[in-house]
Parts: structure tokens; C-alpha cells; sequence
């Protein structure tokens, strides 16, 4: 291919490979890493890969880099235009790789001491709760670590043509290395693939094994296009729990091909009683200064977190008329500080300086299972039904 350079143009180094072998390997690299095939046959850590197809094989483990003390927690992100094969036995795994011990995303409270970690779910209450964080839609967070106890879930992200997993796929909360008083929350699990197939798990639970607070759940959100998606997904809390403090299950939102529109939502704890599931708020206000078009310029007190790209959004009129419901755009700069750019609104909307903005989750069925209970300051609109089975939902 001939190319012609000019002023402005963006360059990247890469490294490209026909075939690239995983066997016990720290697999590191700023650039990005193209190949047509990756197989993993032993513990491998990374943080990113292109490929054409990846397999994970019987008794291998892909898993991320261990979260820094203190910093930033790491992630695996799979941009695959094939397949993505886990074996029966094989794992992606990034339990207990999240925030650490009385760590959580910024700008969330962390739990006091003998508290489970809080993700979508609270943490198993001893002391003092952490507030939960995160998207429904788009997880991309860790999970936070307990109070002097383990730490959280991390995150993995797979794009994929197609998903065959008949291992697991796990973001779970850790155990406590001492003696397993308080665990971490889950992490995140993002699939995003034409099919999505097979016997395995896909799991974002908080860590099992505690004598006092249980880790929350964390989240799992699978998109696929044809076929059916696995039932073997688990955002549940940590359990047992010595003393009955159970944290509040994660999320699993599941979007499959039409007629689906906004995706179903279920909230199960796996039998056990414990803390709510507290979506997080986007909240309400009034346009201000510089709205116009698809700009809004909130009112809220604190800057808009990353998590809410995606979130819906619906605009009023200054008298209360609905103008129409949109998306906070995923791209960059969709978020930028107290303002936000509004993407995909039925019907159109331009918005104006005293418009009413009201942020709500959509969702097309709503299941609430098991013992949980899920808890929202923002409304919720579920398009066609929903199931409680011993559970309670409650729109602050």
C-alpha cells in the first residue's frame, strides 16, 4: 500500500506477529500487539492484545498485572476479529486484582474496619459502609477492597467475533489473606461479541469466605447480536459470612439481538439476605449557562464520573413536558467535567438553558432475585416486566 504522509497525521508503533505462545509469562508492552493467533498455555499476565483469534487452553490462566499499592487498577482488554475459545479448565482471571485493602474508585467512601468491599453491591456491613460506583451498561471498574481485609475484583474487557467459554470467566472479589474476616467486591466483566457460547462461567461476585462482612457483587454486561448468551453468570455477594453480614449482589445486564432495545437486568443475590444494590445516581437539575443543541450543562454539586457514559438522560421542558430521553455520548470528551454531550435522544432534542434534566436507567425486562434488594435515586423504566422473587426494589 502506498502511502502519503501529511502534517497532522497520527503514527503509532506496533508489534505484529503471525503467531504469538503464552507460557508463564509477564507479557508487556506500551505499543500495541497485532497478531493473527494467541494461545495461552500456561499463568499469563497482560494488559492488552489484538488478535485475530485467541484460545485459552485447559489448566491456562490470562489474568492482569497486579493494581500498584495505592494506584490505579489494572485491567486485560481483548480486541479480538475472531474467536475467543476458553477450554474446560482454562480461565480468564482477575480475582482479586482490583483496589486493595481499604481502597476504592475515586471519590468513593471506603469501608470501615471488618466491612465488605463495595462495588454495584454494599459491602457486608460491620462498621461502616463504602458507597457503591460503576455503570450498568459499559463496567469498566475494580472492585473496592475490604476494610483491613482483601482486595477487589479486577476488570476485563473482550471484544470478539464470536465467545466460546467453557472455562470461566472471572472478576471476583479476594479472599483475606489472614484469615478471611472481610473480602473484597467484584470487578467488571464487558463482552461484546456477535455470539456468545458455551458451558462455562462468567463471574463478578464479591470474595467468598468471610467471618464478617462479605464483598458486594460487582458487574457483567454481555452484548451479542445472534444466538443465545449462557445462564451461567454470577454477580451474587460474598458468602458465607460467619455472621450473616452479606454484602448486596452486583449487576448482569444482558443485550441481545432485536427485539431487545435497552438490554434486560438482573439482580440476583444467590439466597442470601444482606445490603442493598445502589445504583449510582446521576441525579436531576436544570440546565445552565452554555446548554444548547446536545451540550448540557448540569448543575450538579461534583464533576460527572467517567462511569456514566452510556447512562440515559431524559430533558423536559421548564414547565416539566418530556422533549425526549438520549445517552451520554461514550466518546471522549462526551464527559467533561459538570457537562455532558448527548447522543442517540428519541426524539430529537436540542437542548436549552432552563431545561429539566432527569438522569434514569432503561431497561427492557427487570428480574430482582434471590434476596436482593435494589435500590435507585434514579428512576427506573422497564419496557416490559418485572419478576421479584422474594426481593424488593425501592426508587428513592
Amino acid at each position: 500500500e502506498t502511502i502519503s504522509l501529511a502534517v497532522g497525521d497520527k503514527w503509532q508503533g506496533v508489534y505484529r506477529f503471525d503467531a504469538v505462545t503464552l507460557k508463564g509469562v509477564r507479557f508487556l508492552s506500551v505499543d500495541p500487539v497485532r497478531a493473527t493467533d494467541v494461545q495461552v498455555f500456561s499463568t499469563a499476565e497482560i494488559r492488552r492484545l489484538d488478535s485475530g483469534s485467541l484460545t485459552v487452553k485447559a489448566g491456562a490462566t490470562l489474568t492482569q498485572l497486579p493494581t500498584p499499592s495505592g494506584g490505579v487498577a489494572e485491567n486485560v482488554t481483548l480486541n479480538l476479529t475472531g474467536a475467543l475459545t476458553i477450554e474446560a479448565g482454562g480461565a480468564i482471571d482477575v480475582s482479586g486484582r482490583g483496589y486493595a485493602s481499604n481502597k476504592s474508585y475515586p471519590g468513593a467512601t471506603t469501608p470501615g474496619d471488618s466491612t465488605g468491599g463495595s462495588h454495584m453491591g454494599y459491602g457486608g456491613l460491620w462498621t461502616a459502609v463504602g458507597t457503591t460506583y460503576g455503570s450498568v451498561y459499559r463496567p469498566s471498574e475494580a472492585g473496592g477492597g475490604g476494610g483491613n481485609g482483601s482486595s477487589g475484583g479486577g476488570i476485563v474487557r473482550i471484544v470478539a467475533g464470536s465467545v466460546a467459554n467453557d472455562g470461566a470467566i472471572r472478576a471476583n472479589g479476594g479472599t483475606d489473606a489472614c484469615c478471611g474476616q472481610r473480602t473484597g467486591a467484584g470487578g467488571s466483566v464487558w463482552i461484546s461479541a456477535a455470539s456468545v457460547g458455551g458451558a462455562g462461567t462468567v463471574e463478578a461476585r464479591g470474595g467468598d469466605g468471610a467471618y464478617y462482612g462479605s464483598g458486594g457483587g460487582g458487574a457483567i454486561a454481555i452484548e451479542y447480536t445472534t444466538g443465545s448468551v449462557p445462564t451461567n453468570l454470577l454477580a451474587r455477594a460474598g458468602s458465607p459470612s460467619s455472621q450473616n453480614k452479606y454484602g448486596g449482589a452486583g449487576t448482569i445486564w444482558v443485550k441481545g439481538p432485536s427485539p431487545a432495545v435497552y438490554g434486560d437486568l438482573t439482580v440476583d443475590n444467590g439466597g442470601k439476605t444482606g445490603q442493598a444494590t445502589a445504583l449510582p445516581s446521576l441525579g436531576s437539575g436544570v440546565a445552565q449557562a452554555g446548554s444548547g443543541g446536545a451540550t448540557l450543562v448540569t448543575d450538579r454539586s461534583a464533576d460527572i464520573p467517567a462511569y456514566f457514559a452510556g447512562h440515559w438522560v431524559e430533558i423536559s421542558t421548564s414547565a416539566g413536558a418530556l422533549k425526549g430521553t438520549c445517552q451520554i455520548s461514550a466518546a471522549t470528551g462526551g464527559i467533561n467535567a459538570k457537562t455532558v454531550t448527548l447522543v442517540s435522544c428519541s426524539p430529537a432534542v436540542t437542548v436549552a438553558v432552563g431545561d429539566k434534566w432527569q438522569g434514569v436507567y432503561r431497561f427492557d425486562r427487570n428480574s430482582v432475585l434471590n434476596g436482593a434488594n435494589l435500590v435507585s435515586a434514579d428512576p427506573i423504566r422497564t419496557m416490559s416486566s418485572i419478576v421479584l422473587d422474594g426481593s424488593t426494589i425501592d426508587t428513592l
